[in-house]
């Protein structure tokens, strides 16, 4: 029996992941994915963008491996993606989710603390574009670039409206498959306020 789970039934965008926040929990999500072989554009600027066009996206610690990425410096330059993971620091959210109202997305998820990353997502959007999410995944970007993976716990995916979908199961399948371990849960407004 196989332990992988079947490829959902994306529409077939530019990409299948786009992540906005090339930092840890970015770094970690988009390594994964694109070593399982998953089309995944890193949104990136400065060092960090160039490091990840001549390095790819390097992980330490629980695993050790590099996966090469398509980097995009400019948002205008991103046109569809499957899903969109946020993964950059809360302040500045909202500007960069600006810079993306024009990008056709099948389903976006942020991976930050708090409930208004929802509501950012929805305005830019729509809430049933929206997944809530809640990380208890980990790591530490080092001064070389690297990034040391020191916690893979659960990502927790669910609809806002409480249901558990098949679009929910879908995302946390192929994340989970890719090995950050991942789960569709209903009601996960309920459990943001409480620890995993």
């Amino acid at each position: 029996m196989s332990v992988n789970p079947p490829r959902p039934e994306f529409a077939r965008r530019d990409y299948e992941f786009a992540i906005l926040g090339p930092g840890a929990l970015g770094t970690i999500l988009g390594a994964h994915l694109a070593r399982a072989g998953h089309s995944v554009a890193m949104l990136a600027r400065g060092r960090r963008a160039h490091y990840i066009s001549n390095t790819g996206l390097t992980i330490t610690g629980l695993e050790e491996f590099s996966a090469a990425v398509t980097v995009l410096t400019d948002p205008a330059s991103l046109h569809s993606a499957d899903v969109l993971i946020v993964a950059t620091k809360t302040p500045g959210t909202g500007a960069a989710l600006t810079r993306l109202r024009h990008v056709d997305i099948g389903v976006a998820f942020s991976i930050q603390n708090g409930t208004l990353k929802n509501d950012l997502l929805a305005d830019a959007f729509t809430a049933d574009r929206v997944l809530g999410s809640l990380a208890d995944t980990s790591g530490e970007m080092l001064t070389d670039g690297r990034v040391l993976f020191t916690r893979n716990v659960n990502i927790l995916l669910g609809e806002l409206s409480g249901v558990l979908s098949q679009r929910a199961r879908d995302v946390a399948a192929v994340i989970d498959s890719s090995g950050v371990r991942a789960t569709a849960v209903a009601d996960i407004l309920s459990l943001s306020g409480r620890s995993m």
